[in-house]
C-alpha cells in the first residue's frame, strides 16, 4: 500500500492493518513529510489537514505519540514522528532525505572548475563514490580512474554517488603515471598530494589553473616514482593523533580551497 502524507489514510483501512504493517505506513508517512519541508513545498489548507488527520490517528495507536502536545504545525508533527524510530532513521541513506531537483541545466550555467582529480589505485568503491558526489558538486574538469580504482558503474561507487556519476567527465588509466603525463601534455601543472612528506601546506600556494591532484590508495599512499612525476608534492596540515584524513574527506578540502582561490582571484 503506498500512502504518502498528502493522501487521508482509512480508517477502515487502517484497522485491517498488522502493527508492523502500519509501523511501516507511519515511516513512510515520516519521509514524505520529511521531503514536504525539505523542498519547502507550500500546502494547501486541505493538505494540512489531511497530514493532522493522520497524526490523530498515529496518536491513537502509539502511546509516545499520546503525550505530545505540541503537534500543532507540520514541522512539530514531524519531530514527534521521528522519536518513534531513531535507529531506523540513522540507518538511512542521504538519499533517502534529499529532494529530487532538476537541476540538468545547472552546468550550462556554471563554467567547469579547472581541476583534474587523479585517482591511484583507491580500493574502496565508497571513497570514490564520495568523491565523485564531490566533483560533482564543484562541478570540475573530469575525474581520472588509475589501476584498480572502482569506476563510476561499480554497484556501490553508484549507491555513494547518488546518480551525480551521470554528470562527470572521467577517464580510465592503467597506470597513474600515463594519465600524469597526459594532464601534463594538456597543460596542467600536476600536485601529488601526501601526508608523510614534510612539503608544503596547501594552504600555503596559489593553485595555478588549470590544476590537476593525484590522491593515493588509502593504504600504501603515492609511490616515490609517482610523486617525482608530479609538479610538487603537498599535505594538508594536521593535528590530531590519526596523521592522515579519509581520501574522499582529502579530495573535497583541498578542491574547496581552490575553489576559494578562485573566488577570491575574482573580487
Amino acid at each position: 500500500m503506498k500512502i504518502n502524507c498528502l493522501n487521508l489514510i482509512s480508517h477502515r483501512k487502517w484497522e485491517k492493518l498488522t502493527n508492523r504493517h502500519k509501523l511501516s505506513l507511519i515511516k513512510k508517512f515520516f519521509l514524505s513529510l520529511e521531503q514536504v519541508l525539505i523542498s519547502n513545498v507550500a500546502l494547501s489548507i486541505d493538505q494540512e489537514v489531511i497530514i493532522q488527520t493522520n497524526f490523530q490517528l498515529f496518536q491513537k495507536e502509539n502511546k509516545q505519540l499520546e503525550i505530545t502536545k505540541n503537534s500543532d504545525n507540520i514541522y512539530s508533527i514531524y519531530q514527534c514522528l521521528k522519536l518513534l524510530f531513531p535507529e531506523e532513521m540513522s540507518l538511512q541513506k542521504d538519499h533517502h532525505y534529499l529532494p529530487h531537483l532538476k537541476l540538468k541545466d545547472r552546468h550550462k550555467q556554471h563554467p567547469r572548475l579547472p581541476i583534474f582529480i587523479i585517482l591511484d589505485n583507491l580500493r574502496s568503491a565508497f571513497n570514490v563514490g564520495s568523491i565523485i558526489r564531490t566533483a560533482e558538486c564543484l562541478n570540475i574538469e573530469a575525474i581520472w580512474f588509475c589501476g584498480h580504482s572502482p569506476l563510476p558503474e561499480h554497484p556501490k561507487v553508484k549507491n555513494t554517488a547518488m546518480g551525480t556519476e551521470q554528470y562527470i567527465h572521467w577517464l580510465s588509466f592503467q597506470t597513474v603515471d600515463e594519465a600524469i603525463m597526459q594532464a601534463q601534455q594538456k597543460g596542467y601543472q600536476v600536485y601529488a598530494i601526501e601526508t608523510e612528506y614534510h612539503t608544503s601546506s596547501i594552504f600555503d600556494i596559489i593553485f595555478p589553473s588549470p590544476v590537476a591532484l593525484v590522491f593515493g590508495n588509502e593504504v600504501f599512499g603515492l609511490s616515490e616514482t609517482t610523486i617525482s612525476l608530479c609538479h610538487q608534492c603537498l599535505n594538508l596540515p594536521l593535528a590530531g593523533w590519526k596523521n592522515s584524513l579519509n581520501v574522499a574527506t582529502a579530495v573535497a578540502v583541498v578542491c574547496f580551497e581552490i575553489k576559494r582561490q578562485i573566488l577570491f582571484s575574482q573580487l
